[in-house]
């Protein structure tokens, strides 16, 4: 009976019949959610033509290399050519808007583990990752593979990971905004408001930012230390992977003119004296005393 059960199912056919109208099905649904499932105009506007666009050119560049080279004795049937079209249109970036900040950045990168994609999914934390400059976010992911990471960690912690976002923090390969808000452009502004308001809006995530942490490799490092000292409330966990020392673009006297116009009241006066701890001091207080729980 289970000889002849099996056998059963493996000669279900599969470009025909019941499981390819389910699977068809199942796809169909899939690609209508992530269609329609979207609020943002821009995604919609942009990134899906993008992705058509892609597909096309890449199902078009394959068609090509089949003509040419003729690797099968037989043609391909023309519903192979389609899956594989919206195969490659699956493979899909986020955009994350500058809606406050009005940051040039570009699309970001969002993994989700296993149990994320649960009917009854847990509220997971949230850690955004940064990269180094010059650079993108692509690179965080074909350079450190944090899919791959993240899923050996989930495997054996059922399933368990962050949900990791990786947006855009430079705004160009080669720019370096210094991760302020300055003449350079409102870094700092769109990785501490739009990105965890576009988090909080699109992704079912635990909503206490207690369990929600900021992390880089270099520039990113930096960066990261930067936003969870300025905004212990958003990004109370931080990880500097191999940070500089500060944020610059050269010399102090470069780096004051680039990003603040030379203005030398931007910046504490004194070098390494006490004429910088002091100030420091009263500069940190109404972050430091909420980051340890002491009431306001």
């Amino acid at each position: 009976m289970v000889e002849h059960a099996w056998r059963w199912f493996t000669g279900l056919p599969l470009v025909d019949g019941p499981v390819y109208a389910g699977l068809l099905g199942a796809a169909l649904a899939g690609l209508m959610v992530l269609l329609l499932g979207r609020r943002d105009r821009r995604w919609a506007t942009r990134a899906v033509p993008v992705a058509v666009l892609a597909a096309g050119v890449l199902l078009g560049a394959a068609w090509v290399v089949l003509l040419v080279t003729k690797p099968f004795p037989d043609g391909l049937p023309w519903v192979v050519s389609l899956w594989v079209g919206l195969g490659l249109l699956a493979v899909t970036q986020v955009a994350i808007p500058a809606t406050r900040s009005g940051f040039p950045a570009r699309a970001a990168w969002v993994y989700v583990p296993p149990a994320y994609l649960t009917a009854d999914r847990p509220l997971l934390p949230v850690v955004v990752l940064l990269g180094g400059q010059p650079g993108s976010p692509r690179d965080r992911v074909d350079g450190g593979q944090p899919a791959q990471r993240l899923d050996d960690w989930a495997e054996t912690h059922h399933g368990l990971a962050p949900v990791v976002v990786m947006p855009d923090g430079l705004g160009g390969e080669v720019a370096n905004p210094l991760c302020l808000d300055s003449l350079l452009g409102q870094a700092d502004g769109y990785l501490s408001v739009d990105v965890p308001a576009w988090i909080s809006a699109h992704l079912q995530v635990d909503p206490d930012h207690a369990h929600w942490a900021v992390g880089g490799f270099s520039y990113g490092g930096t960066c990261a230390l930067q936003l969870a000292v300025a905004h212990p409330t958003v990004w109370p966990t931080s990880v500097d992977a191999s940070g500089q020392r500060a944020p610059t673009l050269g010399s102090d006297a470069e780096t004051a003119q680039a990003a603040f116009g030379a203005d030398a009241a931007a910046e504490l006066p004194g070098g390494h004296s006490w004429d910088v701890r002091g100030p420091a001091l009263t500069g940190a207080l109404p972050w430091l005393t909420q980051h340890v729980g002491l009431p306001s």
